[in-house]
């Protein structure tokens, strides 16, 4: 690994989440910029954030099926109440937080890397205003990556659309008071009232934890996509980001596994060129 580069230490004990940001980074980042502890010191908290959503997905999966668990005991008793599962509401509300933070931290990481001072501090508008600004990069900068800066806008365009509309029309329903009321584990008992199963509440129409799940892996790689623009956009328009080369990759991870979630290298006239220059 080239010397001013940080390197790797067990901070976090996700391999895949290290893979596909520090790492990742860490195969487009040069040594010697002077913006390279500026970017890591933003990407530290971008990595801290998502790894905040897996504890909340994780544990809303913990509650379903402890909750599922304690009513295939209590729902023999005929008589027994119904109960409102606060825990799984509390998990689910931090989870959507946490979220948000994520992208918000993708946003500062945007503004401190490029130096653009019209850059937004927030992920606003579900990244329109990211979009706004990268437009306004556009206009008034001279020698930019055009490239990166308008397949970033694309990949903000398209996640809003595929995902996070969807994660923030949750997420707002959730701020409701009475939205999340009636969130119980409901006996299902035959025609003698013997009981047969118990049945999770839904969310969207889904179980909490899938929908959980689905969104965390979604944010994940898309803010692998946009910290990867972000750098291509401050390395400037000589180099644009191509597949990784499995060579190069060895350097940049912990473990052989973690290759597998590393997506870009750089192109420079159909070449490969790893970030350390080798």
């Amino acid at each position: 690994m080239e010397a001013g580069l940080p390197r790797i230490v067990k901070l976090w004990e996700d391999l895949e989440v290290e893979a596909r940001i520090w790492c990742q980074s860490l195969a487009l980042t040069p040594g010697n910029s002077d913006w390279t502890p500026i970017f890591y010191d933003a990407l530290s908290s971008v990595m801290n954030k998502i790894l905040a959503t897996k504890y909340h997905a994780k544990t809303i999966e913990r509650v379903e099926r402890e909750e599922r668990h304690k009513g295939l005991k209590v729902f023999k008793n005929a008589d027994a109440p119904l109960w409102e599962s606060y825990q799984l509401v509390y998990e689910t509300e931090a989870f959507f937080f946490q979220v948000k933070s994520c992208l918000d931290m993708g946003a500062v990481l945007l503004r401190k890397t490029v130096g653009f001072g019209g850059m937004p501090g927030t992920y606003g508008g579900s990244g329109d205003k990211v979009v706004l600004a990268l437009k306004n990069y556009l206009r008034k900068k001279e020698g930019v990556n055009r490239v990166a800066v308008e397949r970033l806008i694309r990949l903000i365009e398209e996640d809003k659309r595929s995902w996070i509309d969807t994660s923030v029309k949750i997420r707002d329903q959730l701020s409701h008071s009475k939205s999340m009321r009636g969130v119980v584990f409901t006996p299902v008992r035959d025609s003698q009232g013997r009981l047969l199963d118990v049945l999770a509440p839904k969310l969207a129409g889904r179980l909490f934890s899938t929908v959980a799940q689905e969104i965390y892996q979604n944010n994940l790689e898309f803010l692998q996509d946009f910290i990867s623009n972000v750098v291509a956009i401050k390395m400037g328009p000589g180099l644009d980001l191509g597949p990784i080369d499995t060579a190069f990759a060895h350097h940049v991870v912990r473990h052989e596994s973690q290759i597998q979630y590393l997506k870009f290298g750089w192109t420079m006239v159909g070449q490969i060129v790893p970030a350390s220059g080798n």
